[in-house]
């Protein structure tokens, strides 16, 4: 199966997001179900059960943090983006620590890390082929508000070709004290 951890976005600000997609002409937008915080990209995995296993004492050492949503930019860059995403204003060393721990958790069933910095973002879309963004187009300062980041999600991904499909397998709770 096909698998990502990844931190679900509360419906509440999905409505934001999915409008804040909508500026760009011919993006292929993430349905408001499919919005979340990528903590970990696994690729295909036999068994979920020993990833949860593994992933389950790092999210128990994590205390539950805020997350603020804000900056609208792009991957790779805004001459050539394939991805236009929001980013974290807020959360993001909390969300960053998270992310190390759970590399290190799944170093022994050979999920190699993919050798860049962590950045979060939310993924509002991508295009079928990259194209030129104007700056203008990507508020540094845009703000998609905030939340209480609880639980990392252990996702199963099916491709098909209307889009994915994102289908939760295991819930994980933060539970270390906070700050």
């Amino acid at each position: 199966m096909r698998a990502f951890l990844a931190i679900p976005i509360p419906a509440a600000l999905q409505p934001l997001l999915c409008a804040a997609g909508e500026n760009f002409a011919d993006l292929r937008r993430a349905p408001a179900s499919n919005l979340h915080l990528t903590i970990k990209f696994l690729g295909e995995i036999r068994k979920p059960v020993d990833i949860s296993e593994a992933v389950e004492p790092v999210c128990a050492r994590h205390a539950p943090f805020e997350v603020a949503l804000g900056r609208l930019g792009c991957f790779p860059s805004p001459r050539k983006a394939s991805v236009v995403w929001v980013g974290l204003t807020q959360g993001d060393l909390q969300a960053g620590a998270l992310v190390q721990g759970i590399e290190r958790a799944l170093e022994p069933f050979g999920i190699p890390d993919d050798g860049r910095p962590w950045r979060g973002h939310v993924t509002l879309g991508r295009y079928a082929k990259p194209r030129k963004l104007r700056e203008k187009d990507l508020d540094a300062d845009a703000a998609f508000g905030t939340f209480r980041a609880e639980s990392v999600v252990l996702f199963s991904s099916e491709l098909r070709p209307d889009g994915p499909v994102y289908t939760p397998i295991h819930t994980l709770p933060l539970g270390g004290v906070s700050d």
